[in-house]
């Protein structure tokens, strides 16, 4: 299964629609806050329906939604696009995100 394509809106620090397309070989690169780690939690909590690394945390758990940007009026949404062997794309959905397999 190979990531092809990320849609980010509304998630943590995407308030507005950002799209990310994958390739082959990929590299997330910039300055700290920039949102790399960001890209990363909106694969696992479109997969899964939370981010374990935030699940924990003591200061997130009083924080309240840690995963909804308060610049953005909508609710969270990720949108994944993977590439499975045989070519095709089978559709899934969450909470506040859909997920192609």
């Amino acid at each position: 299964m190979i990531l092809r394509k990320l849609t980010i809106s509304g998630f943590r620090g995407f308030a507005s629609e950002t799209e990310f397309a994958f390739g082959g070989t990929n590299i997330l690169g910039g300055p700290n806050g920039f949102g790399k780690t960001s890209v990363f939690d909106a694969i696992q909590w479109c997969l899964f329906g939370n981010v374990t690394r935030l699940s924990g945390s003591r200061d997130f758990t009083r924080a309240g939604d840690v995963y909804r940007n308060l610049f953005c009026e909508g609710p969270p949404s990720v949108t994944a696009e993977f590439e499975v062997p045989s070519g095709e794309i089978i559709s899934r959905r969450r909470v506040w995100c859909s997920v192609h397999l």
